[in-house]
């Protein structure tokens, strides 16, 4: 696929941009100045801008500060280093967004299974951090079972 192709993505890019890109507890960083701000400090760019082409593409779209857009305008000069930055930026997102459904189904499979565990193997569930999001549910089982 390609950045620069008009596809029918979402019309709202700014929250498509939002959602895509990384944030630190709420923090953005601008990658042309490398100063964080917060989102309401932000504005979605167009990494090669829809005025000469580009499209509404998660791919193709960056969170700069506020002073940056305006400062960046329509010019294409720094195109290829954002691209660039983007599809590794972008291809992390997926990463996450990916690995994430995989815990959480495996998280709910576990949930479902938890009498089939072993008391050892529970509280070895239990005091590791991987389990965290359904660490109540073993809590509860172990204490079903008199055990902690």
């Amino acid at each position: 696929m390609s950045l620069f192709n008009k596809n029918n993505y979402s019309k709202n890019y700014r929250q498509t941009a939002l959602d895509t890109t990384d944030s630190d507890h709420g923090w953005y960083l601008c990658p042309h100045c490398g100063r964080k701000f917060r989102k309401s400090d932000m504005d979605a760019d167009h990494i090669f801008p829809k005025s000469r082409g580009g499209s509404n593409s998660p791919r193709n779209l960056q969170m700069l500060c506020e002073h940056c857009n305006r400062s960046k305008g329509n010019k294409t000069n720094l195109t290829i280093v954002d691209s660039l930055r983007r599809q590794v930026d972008y291809a992390q997102y997926n990463n996450y967004k990916n690995n994430k459904a995989k815990v959480q189904e495996e998280c709910s499979r576990i949930k479902e299974n938890l009498r089939n565990y072993s008391d050892k193997q529970l509280v070895k569930m239990y005091n590791d951090s991987a389990y965290s999001s359904i660490r109540s549910n073993i809590k509860n089982e172990l204490a079903r079972r008199g055990i902690k």
